[in-house]
């Protein structure tokens, strides 16, 4: 997606005077980094100076606007101002659906985007429209096996979770899983994205037996295709914590959760919410081991970020 983000800086300043292009592209490229590392609160900032920038600089130049707002918008989701996200996210849909076509895969592409982000951000609700368009757009334009439709399933399913319907969910994790598992060129980050989710809600359900091979799949997959010190490495590793703790086995748990935070705060500095998560589960498996020294020590490194984070 980054490649197709900067391509997009690229062409939208083309229309304005050197130093005005050159100095939006960099508030641009920022702000899209800011965003990809979870900076949330630097790329607000950041991405507000490109906004107004865009809106500011003659001549007027309405695409390097759009793709402002849209960063604009994932900065505020991610820095939990959902209010202020969601008119940015609707401008931006709105400028794209009228560029790009209703029906286009581009446009859908675009709807899954958002979405995808309001969910990360617990904006669950919020992207049930966008979710509903591009699963319908997909589905007519590529067919119902399609790993793009397998994608938008995996939302759903999600949007189906999030209401206590796991009746709902269930099937449609089973079939993303399937698409992606059986498509013609088989992406394994997708597979374990939904080998992940599936995982997950057999966790939640108390299907030990059926989520610990989907899980542990997950995991293998994900550190041969990015290494074993990366994000989505670390969120296997603490959906197998959690696995862990649920069924009482709190030291393998510990284990796995301490692993996850090693990774989370290296890639992010200490100060994220996910590390925050770990250093919760971290005190809290501790504490049913009878380690109440390391207990306290982490839920107090956790009091502690979370009086500095969002």
């Amino acid at each position: 997606m980054r490649s197709w983000v900067l391509a997009a800086i690229t062409a939208a300043s083309s229309g304005w005077a050197l130093a005005q292009g050159i100095e939006w592209r960099t508030l641009q490229e920022e702000a899209v980094g800011l965003n990809e590392r979870g900076a949330y609160a630097q790329a607000v900032t950041v991405a507000s100076k490109a906004l107004s920038l865009a809106q500011t600089s003659t001549p007027s130049n309405p695409q390097a606007e759009t793709d402002s707002t849209a960063q604009l918008a994932l900065a505020l989701s991610g820095n939990r101002q959902p209010e202020e996200a969601e008119p940015l996210f609707k401008r931006y849909l709105e400028a794209e659906q009228k560029r790009l076509g209703a029906e286009s895969t581009e446009y859908a592409d675009r709807l899954f985007q958002v979405a995808a982000a309001q969910q990360r951000d617990g904006q669950v609700a919020k992207s049930q429209p966008w979710v509903m368009a591009a699963l319908r757009s997909r589905e007519n334009a590529l067919g119902p096996t399609h790993p793009l439709v397998g994608q938008s399933l995996m939302q759903l399913a999600v949007i189906y979770e999030s209401q206590d319907q796991p009746a709902l969910a269930l099937p449609l994790y089973r079939k993303a899983l399937q698409i992606q598992s059986q498509a013609a060129k088989p992406d394994p980050l997708k597979i374990a994205d939904a080998q992940a989710r599936l995982g997950q809600l057999h966790t939640a359900l108390g299907h030990y037996p059926q989520a610990e091979p989907l899980l542990t799949a997950a995991l293998h997959g994900r550190e041969k295709a990015l290494g074993k010190r990366h994000l989505a490495v670390a969120n296997s590793l603490s959906d197998l914590g959690a696995l862990y703790a649920a069924q009482g086995q709190s030291y393998k748990a510990a284990a796995f959760h301490r692993q996850a935070l090693d990774i989370r705060e290296q890639v992010h500095r200490l100060r994220h919410r996910d590390v925050l998560a770990s250093l919760d589960a971290l005190a809290n498996t501790l504490d049913r081991t009878e380690r109440m020294g390391q207990a306290i020590y982490y839920a107090n490194r956790a009091n502690d970020l979370r009086a500095v984070i969002r």
